[in-house]
């Protein structure tokens, strides 16, 4: 049997679609839009689909637009 412990650490915790919406500040029909679109990965567990947090923080700053004093630098 797997330790899932050690690998749910690896990838932060992993949240529902919910949980994951209100955590990017979109609904969770958006989210769920996204996701079938394959545009932020996901992990079924069973029926369930969940996100870890590390990729939400990743996809925050892929997604994330520098000002322009940031981009002169």
């Amino acid at each position: 049997m797997r330790n899932s412990g050690a690998k749910n650490d690896q990838h932060g915790p992993l949240l529902s679609v919910e949980q994951a919406a209100e955590y990017l500040g979109v609904s969770p029909g958006t989210l769920r839009n996204w996701l079938s679109a394959r545009r932020i990965a996901y992990v079924k567990v069973g029926r369930l689909t969940r996100l870890s947090s590390e990729t939400l923080d990743r996809f925050i700053a892929e997604h994330t637009v520098a000002s322009i004093d940031e981009s002169r630098r």
